[in-house]
């Protein structure tokens, strides 16, 4: 399996990082929330990257950020009502 290069990690996060931010920042309207997701996103992009192809890249990072997203507005609707 191919190992992942600081240029081509780097490649990457240059490439997605404004979309996916904006992605999360569009679920979360907090801009420190959705660096924080989009940090987990790419953290889980380098431990995974050698599962998927070249092709499927920006799907797979646009749809683990929404994911990520949808997991934070969750918890936070659900802190909502726990505590009020």
């Amino acid at each position: 399996m191919k190992q992942l290069t600081d240029s081509e990690f780097t490649r990457v996060f240059d490439q997605y990082f404004k979309e996916l931010f904006n992605i999360a920042y569009g679920y979360t309207h907090d801009s420190f929330e959705a660096e924080d997701i989009v940090q987990e996103v790419f953290i889980k992009f380098y431990r995974a990257h050698k599962t998927f192809s070249d092709n499927s890249e920006k799907y797979w990072l646009i749809r683990i950020t929404i994911n990520k997203s949808l997991d934070f507005f969750a918890q936070e609707e659900k802190y909502k009502y726990t505590y009020k």
